[in-house]
C-alpha cells in the first residue's frame, strides 16, 4: 500500500463519536455553533437555533448541550399532546431537534412562552433557517426570527478526513492516506455518510478476510451505490 498510514498511535481517539464533547471535531463549518453551545451560560437570549444539512453534526452538538446544561430532549410532536406546564415540572432546559418537521405552531408558541417565562433555555435544531419554515402564526414567527440562528455548513475536506480517520481508528483499522483521499471525493459530503461508509468497508473487510485497500474500498462503494 502507498501513502502515509493512519493508526491508533497517531490518532488516539475514544470510541464514541456520537455525543462526547471531546469527540466533536471542530472546523470552520461548525466552529461558531460549537462556541454558542460551549458558552450556553452566557447567551444574551434564552434560545438559539442551530441549522444545517442532514449529517452535519447538529445532534452531536445537541447532545453536548444536554451534557453541559442538563437539558431534556423533547420530540416536537410531544408538544401537541402535553400541556406546556407539564414539561416544566422537572426542568426548564430543553432541546428540540428537527423543529421544522410536523410543526404544531400553537403548541410550540405556548411551550416557548412558558419556558422563557420560567427563566429556561431552549436549543432548537433544524435543517433550514426559520424564514423557510412556512410559519403562519405571527407571534411565533416574530419570536423565532428574533432568535440567533447559527448555520453549520457542509463539512470541508479537512473535516471529512479527520472524521473518516477517527471512524477507522475507533475500529483499530490500519488505513493509508490514499484510501481517505479516495473516499473524500466520492462519498456524500456529510459526517453521517462518512460513518456509514466506514462501517460498510469494515464489514466487507471482515466478511472477505481482506485488508482495507483501494480495490476493497471501490467494492464497498459500488455495493453502497447499488443499495441506494
Amino acid at each position: 500500500m502507498t501513502g502515509k498510514s493512519y493508526n491508533q498511535e497517531t490518532f488516539d481517539f475514544e470510541v464514541d463519536i456520537l455525543s462526547k464533547e471531546e469527540d466533536f471535531l471542530i472546523a470552520d463549518s461548525n466552529s461558531e455553533a460549537m462556541r454558542w453551545v460551549d458558552n450556553w451560560k452566557s447567551w444574551s437570549t434564552p434560545s438559539i437555533i442551530i441549522y444545517g444539512p442532514r449529517g452535519c453534526g447538529k445532534t452531536h452538538l445537541a447532545n453536548i448541550f444536554i451534557q453541559k446544561s442538563g437539558a431534556k430532549n423533547i420530540i416536537p410532536e410531544a408538544l401537541t399532546n402535553n400541556s406546556p406546564q407539564s414539561f416544566l415540572e422537572n426542568s426548564n432546559m430543553f432541546v428540540l431537534e428537527d423543529i421544522e418537521n410536523n410543526l404544531d405552531q400553537e403548541s410550540l408558541l405556548h411551550f416557548y412562552n412558558n419556558t422563557i417565562d420560567s427563566g429556561g433555555q431552549i436549543l432548537f435544531t433544524a435543517r433550514s433557517a426559520p424564514s423557510h419554515w412556512g410559519m403562519s402564526l405571527r407571534d411565533l414567527e416574530s419570536r423565532l426570527r428574533a432568535v440567533p440562528s447559527i448555520s453549520i455548513g457542509m463539512p470541508e475536506d479537512a473535516l471529512l478526513e479527520r472524521v473518516l480517520v477517527k471512524h477507522f481508528s475507533d475500529r483499530q483499522l490500519l488505513i493509508t492516506s490514499d484510501v481517505v483521499g479516495y473516499l473524500i471525493t466520492r462519498i456524500e459530503r456529510s459526517l453521517e455518510a462518512a460513518g456509514n461508509i466506514v462501517n460498510k468497508i469494515d464489514s466487507l473487510a471482515i466478511s472477505s478476510g481482506r485488508p482495507i485497500t483501494l480495490p476493497l474500498v471501490r467494492e464497498a462503494l459500488a455495493i453502497d451505490n447499488l443499495k441506494n
